[in-house]
């Protein structure tokens, strides 16, 4: 599982871009009082340089989806990831 979205950077001396990222979840810590996720935004694919990276923590449902299906629902969540498209 991983996300599509398009990420805006302002760069120095550049001003705003677009960049459409592929986002996927990179490491994933905690217990079932909490988790703390951590996801890779990626330029274009998997193989591209890093755009940015997100950070959520969670208190996981132990009857829900996996915890990885649940991180994603929680990075999905950010309004940075407005919009995003799973892929």
């Amino acid at each position: 599982m991983a996300l599509m979205t398009t990420i805006t950077k302002d760069i120095p001396l550049a001003g705003i871009v677009h960049v459409q990222s592929y986002c996927k979840v990179v490491n994933m810590r905690g217990n079932k009082d909490m988790l703390h996720a951590s996801m890779a935004a990626t330029k274009g694919d998997s193989a591209g340089d890093i755009v940015e990276s997100f950070h959520v923590q969670f208190v996981p449902d132990l009857d829900g989806l996996n915890f990885i299906a649940q991180a994603y629902e929680h990075f999905k969540a950010l309004p940075a990831m407005a919009g995003s498209q799973d892929c």
